[in-house]
């Protein structure tokens, strides 16, 4: 079946009676079975109805927080403008561009980098991707110490808009099913996640 192809990490297989299973403790969240499903039995968990609820509630403002792949995402039909526009027609206080939180991360990633290095570590990966540090928890768990204790662009952007208003509720837009895992973190600071 396209989902076990399609699965990094063989966490999700085909029994005898033909259902497809997930290996939680091999899944990394990547979302590589949900896209190559094409019987749409594999499906992320949605916080949609949670957000939209919560949209029409005025009690705490909520922020979106839009990774920058969504400039691709529609093409040249729609512009970036028209996107935060039809975030705050649907309720949102404002939009932030995660790309905010990533040159916080960038500088404080560089920061790390110089200190291993000087203690004598030869390398450091990110920790940007929560699919990817998943995958080495639990397929490579002697790299792990390797990755990089910053925390992820979604997160520091999440922790400048909490900053600023403290009850404000955050939700991250972006392309990335295993941001829903980071995002359940409690110290992530994001609210909802969802997908386009």
């Amino acid at each position: 079946r396209p989902c076990e192809e399609s699965c990094p990490t063989k966490a999700i297989s085909v029994r005898e009676n033909r259902i497809a299973s997930i290996k939680e403790e091999d899944c990394t969240n990547c979302g590589k079975c949900i896209v190559n499903c094409p019987f749409g039995a594999v499906v992320e968990t949605s916080q949609i109805v949670d957000l939209a609820r919560d949209l029409k509630s005025p009690q705490n403002p909520i922020y979106g927080i839009i990774a920058p792949a969504f400039v691709g995402q529609f093409g040249r039909k729609v512009a970036p403008g028209q996107v935060k526009s039809a975030l705050l027609k649907l309720g949102f206080k404002d939009v932030v561009e995660a790309a905010v939180g990533a040159d916080l991360t960038v500088e404080l990633e560089v920061s790390e980098l110089k200190e291993r290095l000087e203690q004598g570590e030869k390398f450091m990966t990110s920790s940007c991707c929560p699919a990817y540090t998943m995958a080495v928890e639990k397929k490579k768990p002697e790299l792990y110490q390797y990755i990089s204790t910053t925390q992820s662009p979604m997160v520091q952007t999440a922790k400048l808009i909490k900053e600023r208003i403290p009850e404000a509720k955050v939700t991250f837009i972006g392309p990335c099913i295993a941001k829903k895992e980071e995002g359940q973190r409690p110290e992530s600071q994001v609210d909802y996640v969802i997908t386009f």
